[in-house]
């Protein structure tokens, strides 16, 4: 098995290479290999199968040219606040699962739907949660709840959002 992180967040590998090696059984069916989209693209044809996460335009490209693609695609996870929900903890839940990795993972929350019922205490409630996240700081991520954004124009995404959200009364 072949493991091809994406290009921009290979930092794991060698701490997982050097974890692999220690099991004699894994580390001889398990290999990583870190490049960007040509190295991908060379491997396609040179595989029995691909697992990939990413955007759809890359997925479709994936499945085109690969004879047995897995494909995991772009989400837009959502959170269902419903009436019964206990909004304190759904409130720390739904700040964990959007800050989790900056966000920067395929099932990080996206949207809330809140039932209009429960809609202002738990924007209470989320808000109360959210001046609790403080930035981690490389190399001591463990000082903080949010990590950096990997990505020039995940900033921008991000920027965009804001923007919007302002806009829209936020």
């Amino acid at each position: 098995m072949i493991v091809r992180p994406s290009e921009v967040t290979p930092r794991f590998v060698p701490h997982l290479a050097r974890t692999l090696e220690a099991v004699p059984e894994l580390a001889r069916i398990l290999r990583f290999v870190v490049g960007g989209r040509e190295l991908g693209e060379a491997l396609v044809g040179q595989v029995d199968a691909i697992c990939f996460t990413g955007s759809i335009a890359t997925g479709r490209k994936v499945a085109a040219a690969a004879g047995n693609a897995f494909l995991e695609l772009r989400g837009t996870d959502p959170a269902i606040v419903p009436p019964s929900a206990d909004l304190s903890l759904t409130a720390r839940s739904v700040v964990a699962g959007s800050v989790a990795n900056a966000g920067q993972v395929c099932v990080s929350l996206e949207r809330i739907h809140v039932a209009r019922d429960i809609a202002e205490p738990f924007i209470d409630a989320l808000v109360d949660e959210a001046r609790k996240v403080h930035p981690a700081y490389y190399p001591s991520f463990e000082d903080g709840t949010l990590g950096p954004i990997i990505l020039e124009s995940q900033a921008r995404t991000i920027n965009r959002h804001l923007g919007d959200a302002v806009e829209k009364g936020a």
